[in-house]
């Protein structure tokens, strides 16, 4: 009996929140020019639309998220060469020091993401 209630309680929480995304979707909001948008998204910046994604062309779609991402990949990549020439020049150590980042180094970047190789009943209990 507990199953089926459950079951009762979890589908009606998705037809609760499938409601509440009609109703979101349904609503109508104006900019400032007076034009009627139906998909204004709150989070974004200057009343963008939430489908940019689907209907702005590619090329802008690329420079729009692309440059973000490389200029913080470029940053993160001199922040490591620094780093490793700041570490290559400590005196009497550094080589051992150097060698002990480059160890590191993999294995820091690969631990915050073994939490996705494991089942999602494990993630559960852990929560």
């Amino acid at each position: 009996m507990k199953r089926k209630e459950a079951f009762a309680a979890a589908g009606a929480a998705v037809i609760k929140t499938v409601m509440k995304i009609k109703a979101a979707r349904n609503s109508i909001e104006t900019d400032s020019s007076g034009k009627e948008n139906t998909a204004v998204n709150a989070n974004t910046a200057a009343g963008e639309e939430k489908t940019f994604l689907g209907t702005e062309p590619i090329g802008r779609l690329l420079f729009k998220l692309a440059v973000p991402t490389v200029i913080a990949q470029l940053v993160n990549m001199l922040y490591n060469i620094v780093d490793r020439i700041y570490i290559g020049h400590i005196p009497g150590d550094g080589s051992a020091a150097l060698t002990g980042v480059g160890v590191c180094m993999p294995l820091n970047l690969s631990f915050p993401r073994l939490p996705h190789l494991w089942p999602p009943a494990v993630r559960r209990a852990l929560q």
